[in-house]
């Protein structure tokens, strides 16, 4: 089994290797040694949210801090792919449910999607709030599955700007897929064309729950 990931995003990772000792911190450092209880000898990782992750083993507990041995400094490269999820606005937490798995699972990015018809609506105050929270469980989901890297969390886009941005990564090589519940054809046997890492594959969701009627 994998060890439990923590993460250190503000702190440049790069410069540590094995044989070093890591201060594990703030809130993350607190919630490993006085909510989850964490034991001296036990091993962990340590992730900045960019690819560098650091294996360790915890030398010492206190209620403000951990401190770290490093057994290993690594910096994991990318996918060939990278993989964009684009979601649409939904009510209650179904968008959130839908980008925490897909954060599980490995997605790259997520875009959030304020469509025409769409009965949650993203302004002012909210949507920077509700942005936030998308960031959050993001970051949530990110540990949870034990990544190094944390996808990235756009601004919302409506459907003229997002219609815009699917051409520009067509244009480029990428690939932009329509998950729909009509359609005919399996994720899985949709055949990728792109080469390099910096061409993309879209993943956009239309079907995302009740919609404004037309006046």
């Amino acid at each position: 089994m994998s060890a439990p990931v923590f993460l250190a995003e503000s702190q440049d990772l790069s410069h540590y290797v094995a044989g070093q000792f890591f201060e594990l911190d703030g809130e993350e450092g607190r919630h490993a040694g006085v909510v989850q209880r964490r034991q001296v000898g036990e091993a962990l990782d340590v992730v900045d949210g960019a690819g560098h992750r650091l294996r360790c083993v915890i030398s010492s507990v206190n209620q403000s801090h951990l401190v770290l041995e490093i057994r290993e400094s690594v910096q994991e490269a990318h996918d060939p792919y990278e993989f964009v999820l684009v979601q649409a606005l939904a009510k209650g937490d179904r968008d959130e449910l839908a980008i925490e798995a897909a954060t599980e699972v490995g997605v790259d990015g997520v875009v959030p999607w304020q469509a025409d018809r769409s009965i949650v609506i993203w302004r002012g105050a909210r949507a920077a709030k509700s942005l936030a929270r998308w960031a959050a469980t993001v970051r949530s989901a990110t540990k949870q599955a034990r990544r190094a890297r944390i996808p990235f969390v756009e601004q919302p886009q409506d459907s003229k700007r997002l219609a815009q941005w699917t051409r520009e990564v067509v244009q480029q090589g990428g690939v932009v897929i329509v998950l729909h519940e009509e359609a005919t054809t399996a994720v899985g046997k949709i055949e990728l064309s792109c080469a390099t890492f910096e061409r993309c594959c879209c993943a956009c969701c239309f079907d995302c729950g009740p919609r404004r009627r037309n006046d």
